[in-house]
């Protein structure tokens, strides 16, 4: 007879299966638990080192020692890279060469790392690594004298932050990856932990080798473009300041050239007015016993200004139509003619001497004050008769 569904199940065999059950599984857990944890320590020591060098570069401190260790690994690391072992036959002496074009062979430099086949006998490796390391050297302590020390110092903390950040991130994806397939190990029979922690290491030992080559690599070549780019805005500011201190003389020079140019303009145009003057003269009769109009004085406007040679020639007219001398019938004659025409002029009373015969008075415009004298003079009116008027 089947029991009730609340009847507990009582059976020495079931409960040790159940048991045994649990303490595996409570057991596999706690592995996972304790295995992320070994993981978790292995990746905070290897972010205490790289943070450990992060704060020295964010704190400011003078990073010349640390970049001149990372010179000697680097020739070290690419020397044991190329030559390999003790055996020479393995030496691979061009492809070391190679490996070094660029940041400490440049071109035209056929010495450095130039060994022949006749030279393996004699060579030794620490000779090899101690030349390339002093020359190393050398050429960074130039880059040093070629750009301001501060520059050099910035390069130096900005490179190096900037390498550090960029392997870092990339290890750290690199490893969750590696973490993620790592428990197959266990498979093979193999620890995963034990298997993360030396893969873990290796790879961030390849970080980090790739971090000192890539910074050494710049700051071997970077200076000289640094310093090549100072030089040349040097040179640019020079030509801009010559070009500026040019301008401005030329603006000067310009500026008193025009003032020169206005200066003569005025005084041509001051003295062309001068001669340009309508000449007033006295009333003139022409051949035909008729009053010419060379006694009104009008003025000449600047567009209408007569050219030199006809001023010269009126003037010459004027002074000849003054020299002729006209006798007092002529005079009354062309007076009568004129009051007919004009009206100008009306009849006075009689002489004093009684003579009931009219007379004409003429009627003369006012003279100007810069105009010629009436007298003949040649002078102006103002310098000469009506100097007291």
């Amino acid at each position: 007879m089947p029991g009730e569904e609340d009847t507990p199940l009582e059976s020495v065999l079931l409960s040790k299966t159940i048991e045994s059950a649990q303490a595996k599984v409570e057991g596999r857990n706690f592995n996972i638990r304790k295995s992320v944890l070994e993981f978790d320590d292995v990746m905070n020591r290897q972010r205490e080192i790289i943070y450990t060098q992060r704060d020295q570069v964010l704190d400011g401190e003078n990073l010349r020692d640390t970049i001149i260790s990372m010179i000697e690994d680097t020739i070290a690391g690419t020397v044991d890279e190329y030559l390999p072992h003790e055996d020479k036959d393995n030496w691979h002496l061009k492809g070391l060469r190679e490996a070094l074009k660029g940041w400490l062979i440049y071109e035209g430099d056929e010495e450095t790392a130039n060994y022949s086949e006749d030279d393996l006998e004699n060579l030794e490796k620490e000779y090899i690594i101690s030349s390339l390391t002093e020359k190393a050297i050398s050429e960074y302590e130039e880059n040093e004298k070629l750009i301001p020390e501060d520059t050099m110092r910035e390069l130096e903390r900005v490179y190096l932050l900037k390498n550090v950040d960029n392997y870092w991130m990339e290890h750290i994806d690199a490893m969750e990856e590696l973490k993620k397939g790592i428990r197959l190990r266990s498979y093979g029979q193999h620890d995963p932990v034990v298997e993360y922690r030396r893969e873990g290491s290796d790879m961030f030992d390849d970080m980090v080798r790739c971090i000192r080559e890539d910074t050494v690599k710049i700051l071997m070549v970077v200076p000289k473009r640094v310093s090549e780019r100072l030089k040349e805005q040097a040179e640019m500011a020079a030509k801009r300041d010559e070009m500026r201190h040019l301008a401005i003389k030329r603006a000067a020079s310009g500026r008193a050239r025009a003032a020169a140019f206005a200066a003569l303009q005025a005084q041509q145009a001051a003295q062309a007015a001068e001669e340009a003057e309508t000449i007033t003269t006295g009333v003139s009769i022409d051949e035909n016993g008729e009053l010419s109009a060379e006694g009104i004085v009008t003025p000449i406007e600047p567009e209408n200004e007569p050219a030199p040679e006809a001023a010269v020639k009126n003037i010459e007219i004027n002074e000849e139509v003054e020299k002729k001398i006209y006798s007092y019938d002529d005079i009354q004659k062309a007076a009568g003619k004129f009051l007919e025409r004009e009206q100008v002029a009306k009849p006075t009373s009689t002489n004093l001497d009684g003579d009931d015969t009219p007379k004409t008075v003429i009627k003369r415009n006012k003279i100007g004050r810069n105009d010629p004298c009436p007298c003949g003079s040649g002078k102006k009116y103002k310098n000469c008769c009506g100097k007291n008027k």
